[in-house]
């Protein structure tokens, strides 16, 4: 491995284990046993090291406690380029193919020949193979996602026509190598950047991005690269064709983004915005903006007053910590047409129905709430569950009164639970046995599970015994006693109860048996 290829910012694998990191110094280390050349690595998970930066009571760098090792150059390894890498995975797929047509060797003679006639028609798609020209000219799609690459090569000889490129999860670190990309695929839409660590991103930098005539993007994903807002600004800003925009798990407290007119979607789940000023403010003039993601953020409340984009249709909200129903009320504001808040401290005192009901009678623009579609039917049902809800509160929601001068006065309906009763204390009679015990029974077990438990303390065989069901209460008529036969029925459904009596016999001799229930 040459000297150049480690240097500070270099993105670098163990060998040993495969964990991923950061090349943070290069060098002699003076007082190591050898006086040897080590690498000083920052490991992506923050964890796995016994370093700060700091050994023999040197410091060569700064980093978390047991964030970093010093290894020799041959523990790890750098990346590769990412042309030579691609070709290998096509040419690969394509020459697999090829020999599984073909077959070979005694072995294949003997033992393989059902599969080899299985994949005689075996056939690699034409986009991933090559023209005439030795061109990959008609692949437009392509994943690089986790491969040690982190150089271009001749991606525009090979490669030319690509639109969707992930190299997300690779060893690319350097925008030098980044502007290569784009300067190389000038029909390129979509790009992943995401799980990369990269170097400053400098004024020179910035001067050779812009220099590389960048492509007509659509979307980029900068997820869990660690890269500062203003850095993310800067780039995303080359593309003003920009839609799509995902900077999810990179611990942004704040953002501010003013010079994407094209941009719907921004995604910033799991970051650290606490407050909606801290997102709103800063996103308000981005009049095309749509949808904003910030699930898995610390957000406490939805706030009215503060600017927001006008055209904000869909807010995702899992797991932050919105928890007054004034943040609701801030959505209605809004015209939001989808939302969603699952998982938060504001749905936690209510059932899943009632929150269900509360928020989508709120905001009568929801056409979807947690994924679910609101229908007609629906919003009428949770607007009516809304007016009863609150009826004789001293201080109703406001839209309350709105929805009172549409469906009425409505009061709340009698809550009359229909399901049955758990368990019935009974008294069961082992007529052929002469034995009389009370017994408890769950009535939502079923017949069979009760014929198991009342045989169990005499050794009875289910099999041969007969149960009847004797009500007191309708003595004398002809539904006082019923025999429980179809054993797949829920004890409930036979009407037991507190009181009512469990007959037990024998079968006798030469009674039919209950296919159903035997």
């Amino acid at each position: 491995m040459k000297h150049d290829m480690l240097q500070p910012y270099t993105r670098v694998e163990n060998i040993s284990n495969g964990v991923r990191g950061t090349v943070r110094y290069h060098g002699l280390i003076e007082d190591s046993p050898d006086h040897g050349v080590y690498v000083g690595v920052e490991w992506d998970e923050g964890e796995g090291g016994k370093y700060d930066g700091e050994i023999f009571g040197k410091r060569y760098f700064t980093a978390p406690a047991k964030s970093s090792s010093f290894l020799k150059e041959g523990k790890v390894c750098v990346g590769g380029v990412l042309c030579d890498a691609l070709v290998t995975k096509y040419e690969c797929a394509e020459l697999h193919a090829k020999s599984l047509q073909k077959g070979s060797s005694e072995y294949d003679e003997k033992f393989n020949s059902q599969a080899r006639s299985r994949v005689m028609n075996v056939h690699v798609p034409k986009a991933v193979q090559r023209d005439s020209n030795g061109v990959f000219s008609k692949l437009v799609n392509v994943s690089a996602s986790g491969m040690k690459v982190s150089t271009c090569g001749a991606l525009s000889s090979l490669f030319p026509n690509l639109t969707d490129l992930s190299l997300s999860f690779t060893l690319w670190h350097s925008w030098h190598e980044v502007a290569n990309v784009l300067r190389s695929l000038p029909h390129l839409s979509v790009l992943s950047l995401s799980g990369n660590r990269f170097e400053p991103l400098t004024e020179a930098c910035n001067e050779e991005l812009r220099d590389s005539a960048p492509p007509p993007l659509t979307s980029l994903s900068l997820t869990n690269t660690n890269l500062t807002w203003n850095e993310v600004v800067s780039f995303s800003s080359l593309f003003p064709t920009l839609k799509e925009l995902n900077c999810n798990d990179n611990k942004y407290k704040e953002v501010v983004l003013r010079d994407l007119p094209s941009l719907h979607t921004l995604r910033l789940d799991n970051n650290d915005v606490e407050t909606w000023r801290a997102v709103a403010e800063g996103l308000s003039s981005l009049e095309g903006l749509t949808s904003l993601h910030l699930s898995g953020n610390p957000l406490r409340s939805v706030d009215m007053g503060v600017p927001r984009p006008n055209g904000l249709r869909r807010l995702y909200l899992r797991r932050t910590e919105v928890r007054d129903w004034g943040s609701v009320d801030a959505i209605r504001e809004m015209g939001v047409e989808e939302l969603s808040l699952s998982d938060t401290p504001l749905t936690k005192e209510q059932t899943e129905h009632e929150r269900r009901c509360l928020v989508v009678a709120r905001v009568p623009t929801l056409k979807t709430f947690n994924r679910g579609v609101v229908g007609r039917n629906e919003r009428v049902d949770c607007e009516r569950f809304f007016v009863r809800y609150y009826h004789g509160c001293d201080d109703p929601p406001a839209v309350w009164h709105d929805l009172v001068a549409v469906h009425g006065r409505l009061r709340p309906l009698a809550q009359i639970d229909m399901s049955p009763k758990l368990t019935a204390n009974v008294m069961v009679k082992y007529i052929h046995i002469e034995e009389e015990v009370e017994a408890v029974l769950n009535v939502r077990q079923t017949i069979g599970f009760m014929y198991s438990t009342l045989c169990k303390p005499f050794s009875l065989d289910p099999a041969k015994v007969v149960m009847t069901h004797v009500d007191p209460e309708v003595a004398g008529t002809p539904h006082e006693r019923q025999v429980l036969r179809t054993r797949e029925r829920q004890i409930h459904t036979y009407r037991i109860k507190d009181g009512d009596c469990i007959e037990v016999r024998e079968k006798t001799e030469g009674e039919e048996e209950d296919e159903e229930c035997y």
